[in-house]
């Protein structure tokens, strides 16, 4: 193998801002994030890679974009993009048959006889030409599983124009594709275990993306920030409660995301002074907050099954910002992160407050030299290149 075709939904700041901005509801930044580390990273060890770019557009009008053609592509030559009419239905179709030629029309290169076809998630419009061309061509496919759609759906919900019965038919139809993979690429302790992976599979965390986190240090704010989704399943409601247990009478909670509870923190924030809800702000905002806060919070429920399949974006983000880090611990979280955050034993809003006491108590000194440490743990063993790497010599050896 000398190169990697990359299907993904990667498509660089500047275009992803502007689709942003023509989007009803937040896109994912924790992916966008992954695929551009790991571009970077195959790029900085000196490997060819080639992005096959399908936009992360919800069908119109969701996605104010009828048609994703070339004015949205890219100026980078190894990133090709894959235009769709972007209509429910069509928009699968389109992707399908388009990713299908643009596949095809990139192993023909001299430069790229010699690939394996990475995927970076379990949609079946681009599955399903990684597959057929990977046999026709006999060549590798390996996906990318950061987490479980079914279970997805179950916590966030679905769009409502398409039923429910197709939305089963589609989860079941994709777990028999996704078996003729000839490899993975997991994030979540039990994902080979709950899909019953048999072929060979690399379990990586994800990657660290250190291109926003310059060493840069603010003096502490008077604010615990959290920065993320907002679902119940992610202990907001609790963390929201916890705000009248914190000793501290000037010490605020902020929290910034999308997601179902926006109106109730959006109604608790405006009859509670010390609970400020900023919305869905730049990803370069965020980092700037994160430099600032007191403690970084995530009080994700241990309970949850989705934490088994799954590794949190936010624990990256956290723990490259310098700032010490206050979490429950997940089962995706692996043993070697535990001494780098504080943790909460009880995810309840008693539980989140006798954890920040905790943690306000310390020196700021003590805390600062924690969060370097954190800092530091990541950058050297997480960066793109080093999980590039790992990434680069598994999908090489499979067979």
């Amino acid at each position: 193998m000398k190169s990697i075709i990359f299907i993904s939904s990667f498509c660089g700041t500047q275009i992803f801002k502007y689709i942003s901005q023509k989007s009803k509801k937040g896109l994912n930044v924790a992916t966008q994030t992954f695929n551009g580390s790991l571009y970077r990273g195959l790029l900085q060890i000196g490997k060819r890679v080639k992005v096959l770019s399908y936009l992360p557009v919800s069908a119109y009008p969701g996605t104010r974009m009828l048609l994703i053609d070339r004015r949205l592509s890219s100026n980078r030559n190894d990133v090709d993009l894959i235009q769709f009419i972007n209509l429910q239905y069509i928009k699968q179709l389109t992707i399908f048959f388009s990713a299908l030629l643009k596949v095809v029309k990139t192993l023909m290169k001299r430069s790229f006889r010699e690939s394996v076809i990475l995927c970076d998630y379990m949609y079946l419009p681009i599955c399903l030409p990684a597959i057929v061309v990977g046999r026709l061509f006999r060549k590798k496919a390996v996906l990318i599983i950061p987490d479980i759609p079914s279970l997805i759906i179950n916590y966030m919900g679905h769009d409502k124009r398409i039923s429910d019965w197709l939305v089963r038919d589609y989860l079941m139809i994709l777990d028999r594709v996704i078996g003729f993979f000839d490899g993975y690429i997991v994030f979540g302790s039990e994902t080979k275990n709950k899909l019953k992976l048999k072929k060979p599979t690399l379990r990586i965390e994800g990657i660290a993306d250190i291109s926003t986190q310059e060493s840069f240090h603010y003096e502490p704010g008077e604010f615990i920030l959290y920065a993320g989704s907002l679902f119940e399943e992610y202990g907001l409601l609790e963390l929201i409660d916890s705000i009248n247990f914190i000793d501290n009478p000037f010490m605020e909670i902020w929290i910034c995301g999308a997601g179902a509870l926006e109106d109730m923190i959006r109604r608790r924030s405006s009859e509670n002074k010390r609970i400020r809800y900023l919305g869905l702000i730049e990803r370069n905002e965020v980092m700037i907050l994160q430099k600032k806060a007191k403690i970084l919070v995530n009080p994700r429920k241990p309970s949850s099954e989705y934490t088994h399949y799954s590794f949190p974006s936010k624990v990256f983000e956290y723990l490259t910002s310098g700032r010490p880090v206050l979490m429950s611990k997940l089962e995706g979280i692996p043993d070697e992160y535990d001494p780098y955050y504080f943790k909460i034993e009880e995810v309840t809003a008693e539980g989140i407050a006798d954890a920040i006491n905790r943690v306000l108590k310390i020196p700021e000194k003590e805390l600062l030299e924690k969060a370097l440490l954190a800092r530091n743990f990541v950058i050297q063993n997480k960066n793109p290149a080093i999980q590039a790497t790992k990434v680069w010599e598994f999908v090489s050896s499979i067979k």
